[in-house]
């Protein structure tokens, strides 16, 4: 019996998206060659998602016979109509190798392929396919963008900050944004407080992509934009994005992330951890009681959270942080937490007998460790 996940992306590429896929060309390309895009397609089987998207795309070119602006207007005709990204399970799945063939086909002809890109990006996301066309044509590109965050359709919108994201996950990595990260700042401005949420999602997983190599910058911008908030209601939204923006800067305890927020180390903390039990073998869990004291005259806004020192192959601990609570504790007075951590391994981090610990970071600043020994399971 096969153990393969039936319900795995890959399978958005199988029988029913070849159908869809022939079904909407032949509809307005009568010389949409069906035979020859199946030839083309091969055993998908053994391929892994990107693979498929892939081997769809190269199988459509010949199927489709035409030059590529033709080929462009025969993409956009076939298009079924806009989705809406708040509604579940809207986006049309299938498109995904148009959208690629774009990106792959059309860079000799970039106003034509910006304009198909624009399209398909209202079914499905172009943000790996426009890409391309940023590395060759950054002028022109940053033009449209500029041009695209006023379009009606949020899908549209979401692509300018999306598209731009400069280590987007799958995508090419955009050096010359990372190289010059203030270049998108303008755009990203503007789209600050757009009305959909799911834009302004966008926009802080993109400043949380130039935070990982300037984050001084992204805390400065940040700080700028929550300062000019001139209602309760524009500060509650940019609070929300910021929060977003800056959350791996939180984790890692950057001082000035933490400053947007009113959050700062104070010497009139202490903490203690305590763990259970002092040993225990891989699959099993330790057991945290972790206090936090203030001891000073004031309250004292505290980020709590934990970090697991892993031992690693070599015998050092690589540390992780997990997040926990955020409390204000008055003066005087004492937060309590309890925690349990699994010690399991997992596909991204294996796990080596030794000594382990577990840290409270408060603002920032670790306050306490403990360790325990992991056992051979």
């Amino acid at each position: 019996m096969s153990d393969e996940n039936p319900n795995a992306f890959k399978h958005w590429f199988g029988p029913d998206a070849i159908a869809r896929t022939e079904a909407a060309l032949s509809r307005v390309h009568a010389g949409f060659d069906a035979a020859r895009f199946r030839d083309g397609l091969g055993d998908l089987g053994p391929l892994a998602l990107k693979d498929r998207v892939r081997r769809f795309t190269e199988a459509l070119e010949p199927a489709i016979g035409l030059p590529f602006p033709d080929a462009a207007r025969v993409l956009v005709a076939a298009l079924p109509p806009p989705v809406d990204p708040d509604v579940p399970n809207q986006f049309e799945t299938w498109l995904w190798p148009l959208v690629h063939y774009v990106g792959r086909y059309g860079l000799d002809h970039p106003e034509i392929a910006l304009e198909a890109l624009r399209e398909l990006t209202c079914r499905f996301s172009a943000e790996f396919d426009i890409r391309p066309y940023i590395v060759r044509y950054p002028a022109l590109v940053l033009e449209r963008l500029a041009e695209w965050a006023d379009h009606p359709d949020k899908n549209v919108r979401r692509l300018v900050s999306e598209g731009t994201r400069p280590r987007l996950p799958w995508g090419e990595r955009l050096s010359g944004f990372i190289d010059a990260p203030e270049t998108m700042l303008p755009i990203l401005r503007r789209l600050r407080l757009d009305p959909s949420d799911y834009v302004r999602r966008s926009v802080a997983n993109h400043l949380g992509d130039i935070a990982k190599d300037h984050p001084a910058l992204v805390v400065r911008t940040l700080s700028e934009w929550l300062a000019a908030a001139d209602d309760a209601s524009v500060r509650r939204t940019l609070d929300a994005l910021a929060k977003h923006a800056v959350r791996h800067l939180i984790k890692a305890g950057d001082p000035g992330a933490l400053a947007l927020f009113g959050y700062a180390a104070s010497a009139a903390l202490s903490g203690t951890v305590s763990l259970t039990p002092a040993s225990l073998p891989v699959g099993e869990a330790v057991h945290a009681e972790l206090t936090v004291c203030n001891d000073g005259p004031e309250p004292v806004r505290c980020v709590i959270d934990y970090a697991v020192g892993y031992r690693g192959a070599s015998g050092g601990l690589r540390r992780k942080v997990f997040k926990l609570t955020a409390v204000e504790i008055d003066a005087g007075a004492s937060w309590r937490g309890t925690k349990r951590h699994a010690m399991k391994p997992v596909s991204i981090r294996a796990l080596f007998p030794g000594e382990h610990s577990v840290s409270m970071q408060v603002n920032g600043v670790i306050l306490a460790t403990a360790t325990f020994e992991l056992l051979p399971g």
